[in-house]
């Protein structure tokens, strides 16, 4: 999509968009749909510049940004998770991190859960559409611990 982040898709329309790292090319983007808060996902790391860069441009926009340093472990993953599902219809949130495939993928798989979606196998999917490397088993296993780490009823099977 011309003037979008890559990997930019709608998880919730009018509600949660997901991408890759947004640059200040694409705040006209995401302002059109909306778009009141950025959800940041990143590697203090690999990532600590290209975030700060972010974070000084989106608040000269006028944007909220909420950050995750997904280094510090499975519970940051969960937090974020529940921090987009409490603010879900009270405003319009991009979520991304670097690629928008990962660390993304594994949020709006969390969300979706969170929000009654039961079916892991369709939510799986959905996310290597976006580039989940289901084949990493770091990946998937990290994706198993905090879906058992959730309190809510799934389906493995597929529909």
């Amino acid at each position: 999509l011309c003037g979008f982040p890559e990997n930019f898709g709608m998880v919730i329309e009018g509600v949660l968009y997901r991408g890759s790292l947004p640059l200040a090319k694409h705040l006209g983007a995401l302002k059109g749909l909306h778009v009141k808060e950025v959800v940041s996902l990143y590697s203090l790391n690999s990532e600590s510049q290209q975030t700060a860069e972010l974070a000084l441009i989106l608040k000269a926009e006028g944007f909220q940004h909420k950050l995750y340093n997904t280094d510090l472990g499975e519970s940051v993953f969960l937090e974020a998770a529940q921090y987009i599902v409490e603010r879900v219809g009270k405003m319009v949130i991009y979520l991304h991190c670097a690629g928008g495939s990962n660390r993304t993928g594994q949020i709006v798989i969390l969300v979706k859960l969170l929000l009654g979606q039961d079916n892991v196998a369709e939510l799986l999917t959905e996310a290597i559409q976006y580039g989940f490397n289901w084949q990493n088993t770091g990946y998937c296993d990290l994706l198993g611990r905090l879906i058992e780490r959730l309190d809510v009823n799934v389906r493995k099977e597929c529909s």
